[in-house]
């Protein structure tokens, strides 16, 4: 598969004053919002172009999650309805999908400030989404796709006044209908 060209352009962004704040990097972009902030359940909506997946595509991107003090719910929607969520019940990060609760796909590897730019793919079929981290399969999600993906990274703080901070960078797209 081959992989477009790291995305520096293309990117929607509608900030929250109350949210998260998005800062764009060389290679991706930092994602913070800084303790004392009052705004309960507060989201901030970054995405990309959608990917052709008619025949199988890829989100790409490495994630280190440095801070989320006090521990509070944080989730960060991608793509086709996957959820990287931090549960608090459970201290850990967690893929899942939303209907009317979360249901938990695979639990992640991912631990707040572990140090680790965690590896991240999600391959795109018509009928479902396989979540890859650090190289190994985590899960499945069966789901329609359908024929093209909107790429999201919207995240989202629950506690008032919570602090967060991580960076998402090498992020990449790939659909296999764009291969020669």
């Amino acid at each position: 598969m081959a992989f477009l060209a790291p995305i520096t352009l293309s990117w929607t962004y509608v900030p929250n004053v109350l949210g998260p704040v998005i800062t764009p990097m060389a290679s991706g972009f930092s994602i913070a919002r800084a303790s004392g902030v009052n705004g309960y359940n507060q989201w901030t909506y970054l995405s990309l172009p959608a990917v052709n997946v008619s025949t199988g595509g890829a989100l790409d991107f490495a994630l280190t999650v440095t801070k989320i003090s006090p521990l509070t719910e944080v989730k960060l929607t991608l793509i086709n309805g996957v959820i990287l969520r931090y549960n608090p019940t459970v201290h850990k990060f967690q893929y899942a999908h939303y209907t009317t609760d979360f249901v938990v796909i695979c639990d992640s590897s991912i631990e707040i400030n572990d140090g680790k730019a965690h590896h991240i793919v999600l391959n795109l079929q018509p009928t479902g989404v396989q979540i890859v981290e650090d190289g190994v399969v985590k899960g499945l999600y069966t789901t329609n796709t359908g024929t093209a993906s909107k790429v999201q990274f919207d995240w989202q703080i629950l506690a008032s006044g919570a602090e967060l901070a991580a960076e998402v960078t090498k992020v990449r797209t790939a659909s296999f209908a764009e291969l020669d």
